[in-house]
């Protein structure tokens, strides 16, 4: 890991910004993608992103990590977006630990290299 906070944090290849109301617009570009959403869920309707929006927000402002949007090192548009949040599995407080790229940046070890992050 290069550099770390809850807001935001880096790798070798990646930078990480903490969700804002701002990343609607990337949200709603991410849950229209049938490929990012494959495995997600399915893609989702603008209704649906703003209601995703809201909770990860909330989860926030209960717990101060969450989601965060991952652009390469370097700047440019978003790639993905990579998570950290509290999750009841049969009864259990979890922490589930996410990830989710365009296509484009599949098979290159960025899921990996985020998680270990």
């Amino acid at each position: 890991m290069i550099g770390h906070s809850p807001d935001s944090f880096s790798t070798a290849r990646l930078e990480a910004e903490r969700l804002t109301s701002e990343h609607l617009p990337e949200l709603l570009r991410m849950h229209r993608d049938p490929a990012v959403m494959a495995q997600l869920g399915g893609v989702r309707d603008p209704e649906q992103t703003a209601a995703y929006l809201a909770r990860n927000l909330q989860h926030w402002a209960d717990y101060g990590f969450g989601l965060w949007i991952l652009c390469a090192t370097g700047g440019g548009d978003p790639i993905g977006r990579a998570v950290l949040r509290h999750l009841d599995v049969e009864g259990a407080d979890e922490i589930e630990v996410g990830y989710a790229f365009y296509p484009a940046w599949w098979g290159r070890g960025l899921a990996t290299e985020i998680a270990m992050a």
